[in-house]
């Protein structure tokens, strides 16, 4: 299996930042670079997204206080919402009421329940 890794980096000035890594070595792939953002290739399955902060801040999740004691993590546009509680991980879609993924556990999660009284 290929696993794609793309890490989101917020760059104050697009062309600079790319007359920069164009400096170091590094290519960038014309089929996911634009006005907003730039797809610089590091390895075969490794890309650093620049994007320019106003477009980098449509991708961020932000934490919401919850009184439940779960992590609620909202992103900006108010459609999905991550919520991790002691034993699992959910993600939602907000706007139409349904959970996209259900039950995803790290493995601290794991041992937190096997821990726990039977």
């Amino acid at each position: 299996m290929h696993k794609q890794i793309f890490v989101n980096l917020a760059v104050s000035d697009l062309k600079r930042s790319m007359a920069f890594f164009r400096g170091l070595g590094f290519e960038f792939n014309p089929q996911f670079t634009n006005e907003q953002g730039a797809c610089m290739v590091i390895g075969e399955n490794i890309h650093a997204m620049l994007l320019s902060t106003p477009f980098f801040k449509t991708f961020v999740t932000k934490p919401v206080l919850s009184s439940t004691g779960a992590l609620r993590l909202e992103d900006v546009k108010g459609v999905g919402l991550l919520l991790q509680i002691a034993n699992k991980s959910m993600l939602m879609d907000t706007r139409q009421g349904v959970r996209l993924v259900d039950a995803c556990t790290h493995e601290k999660q794991r041992a937190f329940m096997a821990a726990q009284p039977k």
